[in-house]
């Protein structure tokens, strides 16, 4: 399976498919919840 750049897995995922780019996945099976914004930018950088 493979997950996208910049995705997040919530806790307890089970990948079953692809996830693509910038999303909030949870669930098993894991489930795109929301596309992730420019406005969960926080400013931190590493």
């Amino acid at each position: 399976m493979a997950i996208g750049a910049n995705t997040i897995i919530g806790s307890g995922g089970v990948v079953t498919r692809p996830i693509p780019a910038n999303v909030v996945a949870v669930g098993p099976p894991a489930r795109v919840l929301r596309e992730i914004t420019d406005a969960d930018k926080t400013g931190y950088r590493l």
